[in-house]
């Protein structure tokens, strides 16, 4: 069992817990997922409880969608908050990091002269999937756009809800692709 204050119970997940942890301060989880299934366990077993999940500092890399649903809520009007452990900043995180970048050692044909010595390419992670967004850092940076290479459709699917979007394709405006 986790902390109890009066009538609230409360988890703490940190990055360097485990998931085997009971989810106290001294001891907590390691993921927000487990931390969601120890609410949810407490929840099916009968527990009326308010429940608090601390999240503390750093990075929460996850690896599939963290879903809360109805099963996630205590009956009776009781609550569960989720939120970062005062003063510290807890971030939930499904990016992938790319690394061993190189600057392309040889000029690309057709590309305009302000792109040289600015191209660089890594080798994405297996099992990737799609791309939306491209950070150096916290700084989300640019599609490629310049004549001839342009997204010929909104490519996000909260900008264009009504298109069957197919993102393992990149979409080039016709006759810009050479034989």
């Amino acid at each position: 069992m986790t902390e109890c204050s009066g009538q609230k119970l409360t988890y703490y997940v940190s990055p360097d817990g485990s998931d085997d942890h009971p989810g106290t301060s001294e001891q907590p989880l390691a993921t927000p997922g487990k931390a969601r299934d120890a609410v949810r366990a407490q929840i099916s077993r009968g527990l009326t409880n308010d429940f608090e999940v601390i999240l503390r500092e750093g990075t929460y890399n996850l690896r599939e969608t963290l879903i809360l649903g109805l099963e996630d809520a205590p009956p009776d009007g009781r609550t569960v908050t989720w939120r970062g452990h005062e003063g510290e900043r807890a971030i939930l995180s499904s990016g992938i990091a790319v690394v061993d970048w190189e600057e392309v050692p040889h000029p690309i044909e057709g590309l305009p002269r302000t792109a040289a010595g600015q191209l660089w390419m890594a080798d994405i992670p297996a099992g990737l999937g799609r791309i939306l967004s491209l950070y150096k850092g916290d700084t989300r940076l640019p599609r490629a756009r310049t004549k001839g290479f342009a997204p010929a459709t909104d490519i996000h699917p909260r900008d264009n809800p009504s298109k069957d979007l197919d993102f393992s394709t990149l979409h080039f405006p016709e006759g810009t692709i050479r034989d």
